[in-house]
């Protein structure tokens, strides 16, 4: 699907990829949305635990920031820009399902944020809920048309968007 993009890859081509029968295939999954619901469970599952990890431990705010960065930067990578845009704009009947992985990984973050800001370590005057849906507004933008035409490479493009966020987030030396 990284390839070929998500239409682009049939059932059979799915099969013949993971050495099973279309019928082993359906046994587990109804249709080619299932197995996304299913990739992106695990997917999202994985880096929440990577993110709960990376901030119990001892790096600094800005360390952990740019860990951020990288993985975002590196899973934007894995997945592939065409996958991705695809996914995110050709498959309207996913985007609740999405849209609820979206919001359980942003209360992980804001629990994270809360426990930071406890720390010192986030700006006491940045509001956390509306930090938290500036980054859900900014996955719907990340892929509008006005974004791609400023930063056409997706893996860049999401660099630079969490880069500015997160930073905007850390304490102001007075």
């Amino acid at each position: 699907m990284k390839k070929e993009g998500i239409r682009g890859t049939t059932i059979e081509a799915i099969c013949s990829e993971a050495s099973v029968s279309k019928a082993t295939f359906y046994k587990y999954y109804s249709n080619k949305q299932g197995l996304l619901e299913e990739i992106l469970t695990v997917f999202s599952k994985i880096e929440i635990e990577w993110l709960k990890e990376l901030f119990k431990g001892e790096l600094s705010i800005e360390e952990k920031f740019e860990l951020v960065i990288v993985r975002k930067h590196d899973s934007t990578e894995e997945f592939g820009a065409h996958f991705l845009s695809e996914l995110m704009l050709s498959y309207p009947l996913l985007q609740p399902f999405i849209n609820r992985m979206q919001l359980d990984g942003l209360q992980t973050f804001k629990i994270i944020l809360q426990n930071e800001r406890q720390k010192g370590n986030i700006d006491e005057e940045i509001s956390i809920d509306l930090t938290l849906q500036i980054f859900n507004d900014l996955t719907q933008l990340f892929f509008s048309q006005k974004y791609i035409d400023l930063e056409p490479c997706l893996q860049k493009r999401a660099q630079l968007m969490t880069q500015n966020l997160l930073f905007g987030l850390l304490p102001r030396k007075k």
